[in-house]
């Protein structure tokens, strides 16, 4: 009988699972990788038979232990994590239905290199994903490019086996520039080297930031979908579950709006598009509305990661302020309204005192994310200091309303090329609309229940 058993990340006895244990104290022979069996050393009995083989002759350890199999009762094939990810399990059954042998097998499971790393850096597998090795030693390059894109487009939370060797240089920064067409650039990155070892290490970067030279053979990766965010040093990837506080009303709603909006249309755009649209048309009952809002791509996501870390938002009006206070609670962001504030600078007669008003606050803080919910003077004023190189914001959210300087505020955001941007085209707009744009972007992971 031959057992193909997995002994988990390095061999580590807390990751062996009792049958593993079990099987290899009873083994007669044992086959395998060298570096495999001296780190299961403490679980083999003195008298059991060992073969050891170099890296790269996995066929000739198929081989043999099989063939050992046909002669004894109890042959042990070993490979690192489970042996059925990128292990010896496939290429042992492939020879056993191509010669025909009559052998009875048992695979014993293990823990994976993937679901280690995982488990070191938080709960990043709450939804789909997927595993790709960048190796294109058994398998063509063009076969593992379709996988990469595949992935990249399916928003695959995707971990990357054998990311780079000495000989293969290349694949992994084609691999992150693929993702970079299709994720957003600060998507979370998790790094685990060596793992199981006493020399492992396990770090967090993003797809922007990842460096492939820093990245071995001894590497994997895990790349975060649009839903994945960093907190406390650690990735999560929401699994959606509703909460017992959730408004059933509203997901009807919700529900309700996308039977209106033909599938045809709804296909042409983006899930963050989506879900901002969405929240909108559930603001205003207008099931038109998202013909009039223009988003930039990313948008929504990078504002996420931003507010759900306390970052700070500039308004020209305090209504907005006061739709947005049960998130301000959760995330401790500031939201900063000058409006009514008794001293404000001269901007000269003919400025109002939104304008005045935003002007102050932006000066202040000039990072902040901007929300212009009512004044087209405080969305001309904002764009006049970011023009100045007054200001770097993380964007602005703009959907002024009404039919003095609207359009012309408007068209002018619609010229800015480098910074994310929402907007509320033509004469409508208002607090209401900024409000939920800005919900859009703080509520961002439960848009995969809906769309």
């Amino acid at each position: 009988m031959l057992f193909l058993l997995s002994i988990g990340p390095s061999g580590q006895k807390d990751y062996l699972i009792p049958r593993a244990k079990q099987v290899l104290e009873e083994a007669q022979i044992i086959v395998g990788y060298k570096a495999y069996v001296e780190a299961i050393q403490t679980h083999i009995v003195p008298e059991t038979q060992i073969f050891t083989y170099p890296l790269g002759e996995e066929k000739k350890r198929a081989e043999h232990a099989l063939q050992l199999a046909q002669q004894h009762e109890k042959v042990v094939l070993i490979s690192s994590g489970d042996i059925n990810i990128y292990g010896m399990a496939a290429i042992t059954y492939e020879m056993l239905a191509k010669e025909q042998i009559n052998l009875k097998i048992e695979v014993i499971p293990g823990v994976s290199a993937f679901q280690t790393l995982a488990a070191r850096i938080g709960a990043p597998i709450g939804q789909d994903f997927c595993c790709i090795s960048l190796s294109d030693h058994l398998i063509p390059w063009q076969s593992i490019e379709k996988r990469i894109q595949a992935a990249a487009m399916a928003n695959f939370v995707t971990f990357l086996y054998n990311p780079r060797s000495s000989q293969r240089k290349w694949q992994l920064e084609f691999t992150r520039q693929s993702f970079l067409k299709y994720r957003n650039p600060q998507s979370p990155v998790a790094v685990g080297k060596s793992l199981g070892h006493s020399r492992e290490e396990v770090y967090l970067s993003t797809l922007k930031d990842l460096s492939p030279q820093d990245i071995d053979m001894f590497s994997i990766l895990l790349i975060g979908n649009e839903d994945s965010f960093v907190h406390q040093n650690l990735m999560i990837t929401p699994r959606g579950y509703p909460t017992p506080k959730e408004n059933d009303i509203q997901s009807r709603s919700f529900q309700h709006i996308l039977s209106l909006w033909p599938q045809t249309q709804r296909t042409k755009y983006s899930k963050e598009f989506l879900w901002a649209a969405l929240r909108c048309i559930h603001t205003t009952g207008d099931p038109t509305l998202w013909k009039d809002l223009f988003l930039t791509t990313h948008a929504l996501s990078q504002w996420h990661e931003y507010l759900i870390q306390g970052g700070t938002l500039v308004t020209d009006v305090q209504t907005v302020a006061t739709g947005l206070e049960t998130y301000r609670k959760q995330y401790g962001n500031s939201i900063i309204c000058h409006l009514n504030k008794t001293k404000l600078p001269n901007l000269g007669e003919q400025s109002t005192r939104t304008q005045r008003g935003i002007h102050d606050a932006a000066l202040q803080h000039p990072k902040a994310l901007f929300v212009i919910g009512n004044a087209p003077t405080a969305l001309s004023e904002v764009l006049k200091l970011y023009e100045e190189k007054l200001i770097a914001p993380q964007g602005i959210i703009a959907t002024p309303v009404g039919f003095i300087n609207v359009l012309e505020a408007k068209a002018r955001m619609k010229k800015v090329k480098s910074l994310p941007y929402a907007l509320i085209q033509g004469h409508k707009g208002g607090s209401p609309l900024a409000t939920a744009l800005v919900n859009s972007a703080f509520s961002l992971p439960e848009a995969s229940r809906f769309l």
